[in-house]
């Protein structure tokens, strides 16, 4: 997926969870930096397997700590699903 591209789908996911997205910067930290809590990721997993037919294992999601990390996962996935 295009960079830009993939940027407005984090910020859009981060928007929806509530996050200040006017200076979101890659390597801000999802809970200490943007405040998204345990609840919040559970609903940020949800979002992506509904929204973007991404089904990731739970180990990944441990993984995901960075707005970075979040963005790879959009960056790295088929096109089929990227294109939704």
């Amino acid at each position: 997926m295009e960079t830009t591209l993939v940027r407005e789908e984090v910020l859009g996911l981060l928007k929806k969870l509530g996050c200040d997205v006017t200076s979101v910067y890659p390597t801000q930290d999802l809970g200490d930096d943007l405040g998204i809590d345990s609840t919040e990721m559970v609903e940020l997993v949800a979002v992506v397997r509904t929204q973007y037919g991404l089904s990731l294992q739970p180990s990944v999601w441990k993984g995901i700590r960075t707005v970075e990390d979040l963005s790879n996962i959009f960056a790295t996935a088929p096109a089929a699903v990227r294109e939704r």
